[in-house]
Parts: structure tokens; sequence; C-alpha cells
């Protein structure tokens, strides 16, 4: 999976000001909104962007602005389909407390339980809760460079490569680090116990579950109108 923290490519919740609210959007609360949306887009803000909000549970108003794909000439829906990036994290612990009240693992367990490939570290194990928390000492991402790799890996076991060999950065839960190697760890800790996939996992017990039927896997065929492209601002603010 890709994580780039500067895709540019966002979810705009628009919050409305007061206590209680008409079950309908005003009218002149919906264009106040879209005249927020298309001047931070001129601003070039973003490249394409879909917005909207809720009123008593209920999605009462959504709206797409810019381009999902600039080069073909894509409008922004609120039906494109962006990456989540971390929005994964949060994803991931759920799954891991769903195994955790199975019993199936151990939150104080040291990693090396599940995954023992996984090298001894001489400022300690880092233990399944330490890595939920950010606090199992292992660093984020060294570069941009790194944070925008465009490595394809055909496993979670094989991307573990990457950090695996690097001294933590503190002894484990003595230090917040975030972190999304951890959770990169995390998601072998979910294949190696459940015996699924991540993506297998997380689609039976986590998306559908929850309804989410337009979530999933990030593969590598982004092709058709629904996925957006991934762009970034340059050194002069250029996108």
């Amino acid at each position: 999976m890709h994580t780039l923290r500067h895709h540019l490519l966002c979810t705009l919740l628009v919050f409305l000001p007061g206590f209680a609210f008409p079950q309908e959007p005003l009218l002149s609360e919906t264009s106040g909104a879209v005249q927020l949306v298309e001047e931070q887009l001129a601003n070039k803000a973003f490249e394409g962007v879909a917005v909207g909000f809720s009123i008593a549970d209920d999605t009462t108003w959504v709206h797409g602005a810019g381009w999902a794909d600039r080069g073909s000439r894509i409008a922004f829906t609120p039906d494109t389909r962006t990456r989540i990036a971390s929005i994964t994290k949060p994803m991931t612990a759920i799954a891991i407390m769903q195994l955790a009240e199975q019993g199936r693992l151990h939150l104080d367990s040291a990693v090396r339980v599940y995954v023992p490939e996984f090298p001894e570290k001489p400022e300690g194990r880092p233990t399944i809760r330490q890595l939920l928390q950010h606090s199992a000492g292992l660093d984020d991402y060294a570069s941009n460079k790194e944070r925008e790799n465009r490595t394809h890996y055909t496993s979670l076991t094989e991307a573990m490569g990457i950090f695996q060999d690097r001294d933590l950065v503190s002894a484990p839960g003595v230090a917040f680090h975030y972190t999304t190697y951890g959770y990169v760890l995390l998601g072998v800790v979910i294949e190696r116990v459940s015996g699924m996939s991540y993506e297998a996992y997380m689609q039976r017990y986590i998306w559908s579950p929850a309804g989410m039927v337009d979530t999933g896997g990030d593969g590598r065929d982004t092709s058709g109108t629904k996925h957006a492209e991934l762009y970034h601002t340059n050194g002069k603010g250029r996108i």
C-alpha cells in the first residue's frame, strides 16, 4: 500500500455553526460550502476533492470539485475513489483488538511471538500494545523519498524488509514515536494469527460488516474513472 502524506486528495468535512440543524440544508449553507471549496481549489490547496456534510446521521449534501485525473480530464466526483492513507491505521487496530478479544493474541506479548523473523533488538522487545500506541520504538519514514516509495511489494512480509533491521529510536514503551512501519508490522501479525491475508481479513471482518462497499486493497490497476491519481506540490507550490 502506498501511503503519501502530501497526496492532496482529501475528504473535507464541513461543520455548520449552531446547535440545532434543519433536516435539509439551507441553500445559503450549501452555496457557502461550494464557495469555500472553489476558493481553496483556485488557491491550489488540492487538485481534486469530495466534500459533504451530514445532519442527524444522514448525508444531506455532497459535492465534487477539480480533477481526479487532470491529464485525462476526469472530474473529481463524490464517487471518486482515493487512497485513504493512514485512515487504515485505526481499522488495523480494530482488527488487532478483535483477535485479542477472541484470545488469539495477547496485547502484552512480544511481536516476535507472532512474527519470529522480526529481529531481536538490543533496546528491548516491542509488544503488540506498544505497536498500537506508537511507543514500540520503531521510527517512521527515513526520508521523503522513502515516504513516497513506489515499489510494489508482493506481501506485507516483503515490505517489512524496509525497516526490520533498523535500530529502535528508543526502548519500547518509553516514548511516543509516530510510525507507519509499526502498523505494517501489525498487519503481518494479523496475517499470521488469522491465517488470512491482511486484505482478506479486513474485507471479511471490517469493511463488509461496516457496509464499506467501496473500500478495499490498493491494487496496481487504477484504470477507469473511479480512481483518483496522486498529486503533490513541488518546492514552488505547483501541483
